[in-house]
Parts: C-alpha cells; structure tokens; sequence
C-alpha cells in the first residue's frame, strides 16, 4: 500500500469517527423552532430508544442534545422539528459555555424515559374533582342527561369497590396519591385537580359534601374541622359551603380577578440552573411571558399558598400565582392553574383543541416540562 493511499485511509476512518461522534441539537429558542411541542415528542423518542438526552437548561430556550443517528434525524424530518448537525467541537464549545460560573445554565442528561400513570375517570370528562362534589357543576348542569349519567356511573362504581359514598372513595384517590408523592413520586395537576386535591386530603374524615352530592348533610361547622397540615399548597382557606356556587374555595382567584382577555397574561420566574435545576427545568420556555387562561381553579390567591411552596409563574398585577411547585416527603408536585392553555375559557361541550394549530404554544410547554 503506498504512503498516499495510507493517509486517505487514516483520513477517511478519522472523518468516519468523527460524523458517528457527532450530535444532533434541537433548539428552543422563539426565533429557530417552528415545533416546540412535537420537539419534546422526539426528545421522549429517543429515551424511549435507550439512548441519553442532555437538556441544555437556559441555553436558546432550552434546547436538547441528542447523539446522533439517522433514525433521529429522520424523526425530526418527518415531525417538522427544526434540528442541527454539530461536530464535537461544535459540541464542546456549546457545553463549554454552559459549564462557565458567569452562565446561568446547566446541561441536564436525561437517561430514561418516564413511566406516567393519569388519573381520570373512564367517560374521560375533564371536570371531575377528587371532593365528591362533582365539579360542582350541580346548579348550572344537574338536570342534564350528561350529568345525571356521570352521578350514577361515580356511585355505582364506588359501590362496587365497597363505599358507601363517591366522597369516601375519593377521599382513598387523593390519599393514594399523597402516599406516591410521599415515597418519592411526582405528580402534576392542573385546573380543580390542584385545589380539590389538597381540599380533599385536609377534610379528611370530615363530610364537606351536601346532601345532593352524597345522600346525607354535610358535618356541622366543617369549616372548623379541616386541618391545613395535612395539604401539599395551600393554607388558610375558606370552603365554600353553597353547592349554587360554582367554587370550591377561596384558593381560587376565578372570580376575584378583574383581567381582561387581551392583557392576560403571566410571567415565568428565573431560577440557577446551576443550584435549581429542577424549577429550571420546569420553567423552560422560549419565552418568559405566557398568555393566560382560565377554568374552573384559574389561579391561587397568594395568601392561600403555604411559604415553603415556589411559586414559578405569577401575575404580580393581580396577586395571583398561575403556576407552583413544592416538596412533599421524597417527592414533588407541580400545580398549573387553568384548564387549556390555547382555550381561554372552555366550557362544557366545547370541541378539543387541536395542538396542531398551537406548534410553539409556550403555556403547553410547561405542561410537557413536567412530563
């Protein structure tokens, strides 16, 4: 073999090593991706693969690192998602940066993918509660065929798994809950889950329901007898007792807020990644200002949030958080006011969103950052 066919050889097996060491980076940032969403989507694919991710927290709106391959890049090619080929030192200069005290950013590996469990009901409506009131939905919808189908479905089941009342039987969802979060799960909710949660978990072993919900009358003075220790969030709150109303207590800011739609909006809270990786994470977004929604639990009065607890996105205008996380025994929770993100206020019977249309929406991601 001549000398100079030996060198095209080392070169080619160099070039050869070098484009299999190379990665693929997803950005995040507002001005590059046009699938922020389905971005995520790829980045839960390759996990699924086996293969490690590094999320690059604050850098270009969070961007994910991925190894490189051919299926990947296929993947993002197919789903729309905006990527980039780097060579290793392309990689090393970016992480690099990263690593540097003056950054306030920090690259997270990502190792596996998460196993979810959703708590819903099987007819997969989205207004149920962990309360046994029904969503409290009894004065504008109980006469409605849907309604009345729902109560009966929720009772009978709960006399099959050996209840007397759908209240009990949830009050044991919400306790299970708690003891997962305890022993070292996460858990997100959004909407009235958050709050009829941690409502159910403090009136435990007292009757806040009234009779149209459970056949029999609420416990005298209850209001007296729920304990705040026992809760995830919130503190100090007031029940609301009429079952007319459309509430569950005074947590929720629903009906205390003044906003109009076109001014609603909520701001992101800036943390260390280097020292708070995981309220960084979750507050990953290509933009620090979220457009707001509402729901049934739209957002948490301040005062009604326990001290221990981050609030991660607020509207400071309107003392209201939208957005929260705390610790909980060896677990966490994250807590999202609002029922859809790109729905300002959906009501009953109104059609599913179609995320299609919602590529880069900065209020699911926060959504899929939990995830």
């Amino acid at each position: 073999m001549t000398m100079k066919r030996t060198l095209l050889l080392i070169g080619f097996v160099m070039c050869f090593a070098f484009a299999k060491a190379s990665y693929i980076l997803i950005p995040m940032d507002a001005e590059t991706q046009q699938e922020h969403l389905k971005a995520y989507g790829i980045t839960y694919w390759t996990l699924d693969q086996n293969l490690k991710v590094k999320w690059l927290l604050n850098y270009r709106g969070g961007s994910f690192l991925l190894p490189d391959s051919e299926d990947i890049r296929k993947e993002c090619t197919i789903r729309g998602v905006t990527y980039e080929v780097l060579t290793d030192s392309a990689t090393d200069q970016i992480l690099n940066l990263i690593e540097s005290p003056s950054q306030n950013m920090e690259a997270v590996i990502l190792e596996k993918a998460p196993k979810i469990a959703v708590y819903t009901p099987d007819s997969k409506v989205p207004w149920d509660d962990v309360t046994g009131q029904y969503g409290k939905f009894y004065r504008a919808y109980r006469s409605a065929p849907w309604y009345i189908k729902e109560k009966q479905e929720a009772e009978a089941l709960a006399a099959e798994l050996g209840y007397s009342k759908v209240s009990e039987e949830k009050r044991d969802v919400s306790l299970k809950i708690r003891d997962y979060v305890v022993g070292g799960g996460f858990m997100f909710a959004m909407c009235s889950a958050t709050d009829s949660f941690d409502i159910a978990l403090a009136a435990e072993g007292v009757d806040i329901c009234e009779p149209m919900f459970d056949g029999d009358p609420a416990d005298a003075n209850y209001q007296s007898k729920i304990d705040f220790r026992k809760t995830f969030a919130f503190k100090d709150f007031t029940l609301e007792r009429s079952p007319l109303v459309y509430e569950f207590s005074s947590i929720d800011m629903t009906r205390k807020r003044n906003i109009n739609f076109k001014t609603d909006y909520f701001t992101l809270k800036d943390y260390s990644a280097k020292w708070d990786p995981i309220p960084t994470m979750l507050c990953q977004n290509h933009t620090a200002l979220v457009k707001g929604f509402m729901g049934q639990t739209t957002s948490y009065d301040a005062s009604n949030i326990k001290s221990n607890v981050l609030v991660m996105g607020e509207n400071r205008t309107n003392g209201e958080a939208r957005y929260i996380h705390g610790i909980k025994g060896k677990g966490f929770f994250t807590f999202y006011g609002g029922h859809d993100p790109e729905d300002y206020q959906h009501r009953v019977g109104d059609p599913n969103t179609e995320l299609e249309l919602h590529p880069t929406s900065p209020g699911y991601r926060l959504i899929l950052n939990n995830v």
